[in-house]
C-alpha cells in the first residue's frame, strides 16, 4: 500500500510538472545552420533585475540553434507569459505562451512572415493585436520617424514629428483601453489576459483595476503579470497599505516610511532633470508651508545618478523637507517597488498608512489637503 501511495504521488507530480512544459517545434527551411534564435522573456517593471539576468544569459548561446533547417526545444512556462522571439539580435516579435505545444514556422531569413500555429494563447494574442486598427500601425511609424529625426537635430522637425506621436500616442492609449476591456469581457478565460489588463492599467482607474483582476480565474493570473497585478492590488491601489521602505537621505542618514506613521505622507518622485518634475515643485513647497505643522509631511525619492545634481536642486527649489535617493536613476529601488516608471508620480498616504491618492499634480493635491485637514 505504501508503495502505491508513492507511485501515485510520483505520477501526480509528473502530471503537475508536464502542465507547465512548452514543446516547441521550429521549421526555418531558408536559415543556415547553426543561425541563432533569442526567446527572451519579458517581465513587469518590477522584475527588471530577474528579465536582465536571464536575457543575458540567453544573448550569449541564442534559445535555438538552428539545423537542418529545424529547431526543436522544451521549456517551462506558465499560462500567458510572453517573450520576444528574434534572430542574431534583430527585428524581434512578441509572443504570449502557455504549456502545450506551438509550432514556429520561419519560410524566410527574416522574422517579416512568422507563422504560430497550435499554441491557443499564441494564436489569441496574434488574432488580437492583428484586429487593431491602423492608427496603431500610423503611431508605430510616427514613434520611429520622430526617434529617427532627432540625428537631424533640426529642432523645428524634431517638434513636428513629436506633436504627430504626441497626438496619435493620446488615440492609441484610449483605444487600447477600450479594446482590452472588450476581449476581456468576451473572452474571460484567455490566457493573455493579465499582460492586457497590466499593460493598460495606468489608463483606468484602480477599482475598476481591481474588479477586473480579481474576477480572473485562477489560471488567468497564473503568469508574471498576475504575480504583478496581485502586488499592485494588495500594495499599490487606492486603499492598500503602502509598502515601507528604507533609504537614505542626502546626508546618508537611512530613513523608513513607518517612521512617518501618524501623518498624511506625500511620496513624491522626481528627478533634477526632470522638468515637469520641476514645475511641479512650487506647488509642493505651498503645500508644506499651508499644512506641515497640520500632520502632514513630504517625502521625495529623486530619480537622479549625480548627487551634485540632486542637492542643487533641493536647494534651488527650496525642498526643505525629507529628500531620499539611491542615485541608480529609474532603477532607484523605492522607485521599482512602487512601479514608477516615469515622473513626475506620486502617492499620498494616510496616517494608518494607506493609499488615498496617486498622480496628483500640485493643485489637486493642494485641494484634497483642504479637504482632509481642517
Amino acid at each position: 500500500m505504501k508503495f502505491l501511495i508513492l507511485l501515485l504521488f510520483s505520477l501526480l507530480s509528473c502530471v503537475g510538472y508536464a502542465q507547465d512544459i512548452l514543446t516547441i517545434h521550429g521549421y526555418a527551411p531558408k536559415l543556415k545552420d547553426g543561425t541563432l534564435i533569442y526567446l527572451e522573456p519579458i517581465y513587469p517593471r518590477r522584475f527588471s533585475d530577474q528579465q536582465t539576468k536571464e536575457t543575458e544569459e540567453i544573448r550569449k548561446n541564442g534559445s535555438f540553434v538552428v539545423k537542418n533547417g529545424m529547431f526543436r526545444s522544451k521549456m517551462k512556462v506558465r499560462n500567458g507569459e510572453m517573450f520576444t522571439i528574434s534572430m542574431n539580435r534583430g527585428k524581434s516579435e512578441w509572443l504570449c505562451l502557455s504549456p502545450g505545444k506551438i509550432v514556429i514556422r520561419i519560410p524566410d531569413t527574416s522574422l517579416l512572415k512568422i507563422e504560430i500555429d497550435s499554441n491557443k494563447t499564441a494564436l489569441e494574442y496574434k488574432f488580437y493585436n492583428n484586429s487593431k486598427s491602423k492608427i496603431y500601425r500610423d503611431f508605430t511609424e510616427a514613434k520611429q520617424n520622430w526617434i529617427t529625426s532627432m540625428a537631424t537635430r533640426d529642432i523645428p522637425l524634431i517638434n513636428k514629428k513629436k506633436q504627430l506621436y504626441d497626438s496619435l500616442k493620446t488615440i492609441v492609449v484610449g483605444h487600447s483601453m477600450i479594446e482590452s476591456r472588450k476581449w476581456i469581457l468576451e473572452h474571460p478565460g484567455s490566457f493573455i489576459n493579465a499582460s492586457l489588463l497590466y499593460n493598460n492599467q495606468k489608463s483606468m482607474a484602480d477599482a475598476e483595476v481591481k474588479k477586473m483582476f480579481l474576477s480572473f480565474p485562477k489560471s488567468v493570473k497564473n503568469n508574471r503579470y498576475g504575480d504583478d497585478l496581485q502586488y499592485m492590488v494588495d500594495s499599490l491601489l487606492i486603499g492598500a497599505y503602502a509598502p515601507n521602505f528604507i533609504q537614505s537621505d542626502s546626508s546618508g542618514r537611512l530613513v523608513s516610511l513607518k517612521s512617518f506613521k501618524g501623518k498624511y505622507v506625500f511620496i513624491d518622485f522626481w528627478a533634477s532633470w526632470c522638468i515637469p518634475c520641476r514645475a511641479e515643485n512650487p506647488h509642493v513647497v505651498m503645500a508644506m508651508n499651508k499644512f506641515s505643522s497640520k500632520n502632514f509631511t513630504t517625502i521625495s525619492i529623486s530619480l537622479d545618478s549625480k548627487k551634485e545634481a540632486w542637492v542643487h536642486a533641493i536647494k534651488q527649489d527650496g525642498l526643505n523637507w525629507t529628500q531620499l535617493s539611491d542615485l541608480k536613476e529609474f532603477k532607484n529601488e523605492v522607485a521599482v517597488k512602487y512601479n514608477i516608471s516615469s515622473i513626475p508620480d506620486n502617492f499620498l498616504v494616510d496616517p494608518d498608512g494607506r493609499i488615498i491618492g496617486k498622480k496628483l499634480d500640485g493643485q489637486q493635491l493642494l485641494k484634497l489637503l483642504d479637504q482632509l485637514i481642517k
